[in-house]
């Protein structure tokens, strides 16, 4: 939790860092889990970014039921199988923006192939749609940047 006590973590409302907090300190909290490799992704975002902002993890741990709903892979599953971005690197993400490009060029070939990368439709209206290899993209709002595992 070092990286949240030097700002370089940081969530927004509900806060989904709890989460990361309880798995941390060894507590198993029902419908709170966060997916390895989701954790991966927030770790490796973490290490090339000077700070990261989370918006999303496991809405099924918060109780939140929106966008995609129960069928949401933040929400399905017992949740925590996707993670969205509102920041990286101190600036907002849109999943067409630099930050959010070179992340999913970091990693797309990390993730299990049929992973999800949201935010089509806003690369494509930038122009910037990149080759991805693992990962497979969809429509979703410009407001943050969203990576599921393929559950």
């Amino acid at each position: 939790m070092g990286y949240v006590a030097a700002g370089q973590l940081s969530g927004s409302y509900p806060d989904h860092i709890m989460e990361i907090r309880w798995i941390a300190e060894g507590r198993s909290v029902p419908n709170c889990g966060i997916d390895t490799q989701v954790l991966q992704a927030i770790v490796i975002a973490m290490h090339t970014f000077s700070n990261v902002g989370v918006s999303d993890i496991n809405r099924k741990c918060t109780g939140q039921i929106e966008g995609a709903g129960i069928y949401s892979q933040h929400y399905a599953g017992g949740g925590g199988h996707a993670v969205d971005f509102y920041s990286l690197g101190g600036r907002a993400s849109t999943g067409a923006d630099a930050n959010s490009l070179a992340l999913i060029g970091i990693l797309d070939p990390r993730m299990p192939f049929g992973s999800g990368l949201g935010q089509s439709n806003c690369r494509a209206q930038a122009g910037n749609e990149p080759r991805l290899r693992n990962f497979q993209d969809f429509y979703d709002t410009c407001n943050h940047l969203h990576i599921n595992d393929p559950m």
